[in-house]
């Protein structure tokens, strides 16, 4: 047997503390950034550009991780100042956006055909289905549409399978509200958001 060393990589691990809550921990192989991330003591938190934040707040949170820009140096860390553009992206983990101080952030919320018509019991003719939307706030809609239900959704008691299909952005506040304690956005709470439009 013959063992050659081809590389010696030297691994060193770092801790930045910037004094205000937020920590960056990062790790170099042979001096070049191999891995980092920025936290506070409760959450981990992705950097994103201040010309894609706008996209961050309106966008659903599946499109939320093609916005996390990545640094490819330690200066950059070093030098990082923009403490506004780091948010808790929970993306696919739990769908859920917060800012770098832990307050949820609301973004865009999907009431699909399944939800319409399994949690707000909407399963109706085309006539009704519009006379719900135009009964609704239009100044939290995104989208409206509705749907024709595919056969094994439907309920065999219903004579007429149409349900609508929203996209709602409410703003942070009313969001929060809903929100309460949970930590996740879930189907009561969004039928608590769907009966606010009706109400407001």
């Amino acid at each position: 047997m013959i063992l050659t060393q081809i590389e010696q990589i030297i691994t060193k691990s770092f801790v930045i503390d910037y004094e205000n809550g937020i920590t960056c921990r990062y790790t170099t192989n042979n001096g070049k950034l191999d891995h980092y991330t920025f936290s506070t003591n409760k959450m981990t938190l992705n950097y994103v550009p201040s010309e894609k934040v706008p996209l961050l707040r309106t966008s659903h949170w599946s499109k939320h991780h093609e916005l996390i820009e990545t640094f490819k140096s330690v200066i950059k860390l070093k030098e990082f100042t923009e403490f506004d553009n780091l948010f808790y992206v929970g993306s696919h983990r739990d769908g859920m956006l917060r800012n770098k101080d832990g307050e949820y952030l609301s973004t865009p919320i999907r009431m699909d055909d399944a939800f319409c018509s399994i949690y707000l019991r909407i399963e109706t003719k085309k006539e009704k289905c519009q006379a719900i939307l135009d009964s609704l706030n239009k100044e939290y809609i995104l989208a409206s549409n509705y749907i024709e239900l595919p056969y094994y959704n439907r309920r065999e008691n219903k004579k007429h399978h149409y349900t609508l299909d929203l996209t709602v952005l409410v703003p942070d506040d009313i969001y929060r509200r809903f929100l309460g304690d949970k930590s996740h956005l879930d189907d009561a709470c969004k039928v608590e958001i769907f009966n606010f439009l009706k109400n407001e």
